[in-house]
């Protein structure tokens, strides 16, 4: 649980790192002359990168505070008044949040109306919000003596949730390529009229993709203890999972942004709650926790998720990178093309050449043993690598030149 706090806890003033500055930007745009376009189109780029990098740093943190308040119970119970309070000041923060993105399309369209006064006066908002934020965390005014809550039980949901989250995850935002802004506010599709062409599969698919979600949320809730509003929390989960994947659909040209799509989602989280529900509520859950204490050890669980997971893994059997040889290439691109527009281009490009080096190296050995007759007849070698070029070296005994060999 402390990783789990810190990570909130750096999330979240990374959060507020933005908010603080994104007004102050406002301030300049509010200032620049109607002639200055050039000043005003780059304070604008400016605006809209910060505005996506702090959308993009609220999702864990609120992600994180959610993991902490239901996944471990942090707030629940009487004599907890002020979580209440703090999640009366995260709304206002959300709230300003989506001010923002608001108050940016303004500047876009040349229609902005407040002076940078007010802009001034704006900017001192999330100051307040932080400070009673803090103030509840750390001082807790609204708390009071309560009972020991009971013991929370071990449960395998919480990973087994965590992972099919990641799951949709990647199946939403596959093959996680070409992102583009698009100009438009990534939540701009709720408002959309319904689509006319769909599919039964894309309903099923929609429906069915986030039931097992809500039923490991759900279950999870119910282990944890049994007062907490389990379908509810589930319902919200899910569907908030599906806001943020749907909500960053829309910089992927590959995928469509829908309102119905989220609304089966919901739908889907809400019916694999219900079952969760109504299976704690007919013993189900209770006969299964009796059969894991008296057959399995006591902290099985991870052991359990992965066995769980082992027919998935099968579902779609691929040769992994590392059995192909190919970890070291895709190392080599991904440090040439994060390090192209910094200081230090030199670094993948030095990566690169020595890797060459060394499998150069290992084609001359090759080429030298060859020559001493030390490769059995009919036995081909060849060397994946960079060496001055794609492919390696293919030598065969009794010929005496050297070609290249197309990589496999």
């Amino acid at each position: 649980m402390l990783w789990i706090k810190a990570l909130h806890i750096v999330f979240v003033a990374s959060w507020f790192a933005g908010l603080f500055y994104l007004p102050r930007i406002f301030v300049n745009l509010a200032m620049v002359a109607p002639e200055s376009v050039a000043e005003h189109e780059r304070l604008l780029l400016m605006a809209r990168k910060l505005m996506r990098f702090t959308t993009l740093l609220a999702v864990p943190a609120l992600g994180l505070g959610l993991w902490l308040w239901i996944g471990y119970g942090i707030g629940w119970g009487p004599g907890n008044g002020w979580m209440h309070a703090k999640l009366f000041v995260v709304l206002l923060v959300l709230g300003y949040h989506h001010a923002c993105g608001r108050l940016l399309r303004k500047f876009t369209t040349y229609g902005n109306q407040h002076g940078h006064v007010w802009y001034r006066w704006f900017n001192e908002a999330p100051v307040l919000m932080l400070l009673a934020a803090v103030v509840l965390v750390v001082v807790k005014p609204f708390c009071r003596p309560a009972r020991i809550p009971p013991a929370m039980h071990k449960t395998a949901a919480w990973p087994l949730a965590l992972i099919y989250a990641a799951l949709v995850v990647y199946a939403s935002l596959y093959p996680f390529d070409g992102w583009r802004p698009v100009g438009i506010a990534p939540w701009t599709f709720l408002a959309a009229p319904v689509p006319r062409y769909w599919t039964g599969f894309d309903v099923a698919a929609n429906l069915l993709g986030y039931g097992p979600l809500g039923f490991l949320l759900a279950l999870s809730a119910l282990r944890t203890s049994p007062r907490l509003p389990a379908v509810l929390l589930a319902a919200l989960g899910g569907g908030l999972l599906s806001l943020v994947m749907e909500s960053l659909q829309t910089y992927l040209p590959m995928r469509v942004a829908s309102n119905v799509d989220l609304l089966l989602n919901l739908a889907g989280a809400w019916l694999g709650a219900l079952m969760a529900f109504a299976l704690e509520k007919a013993g189900a859950i209770a006969r299964w926790s009796r059969f894991r204490e008296r057959w399995f050890a006591a902290h099985s669980r991870g052991a359990l998720v992965l066995l769980a997971l082992w027919p998935v893994a099968l579902l779609f059997p691929a040769s992994v990178p590392l059995g192909l040889g190919q970890v070291l290439e895709r190392a080599e691109d991904a440090l040439a093309a994060w390090l192209a527009e910094t200081p230090f281009p030199a670094m993948g490009a030095g990566a690169r050449f020595r890797a060459g080096a060394v499998v150069a190296r290992r084609g001359t050995a090759v080429r030298d043993a060859g020559r001493a007759d030390s490769v059995p007849a009919g036995v081909l070698h060849c060397p994946l690598g960079r060496a001055g070029g794609a492919g390696g070296v293919r030598h065969r005994r009794g010929v005496g030149r050297v070609r290249r060999c197309r990589p496999r």
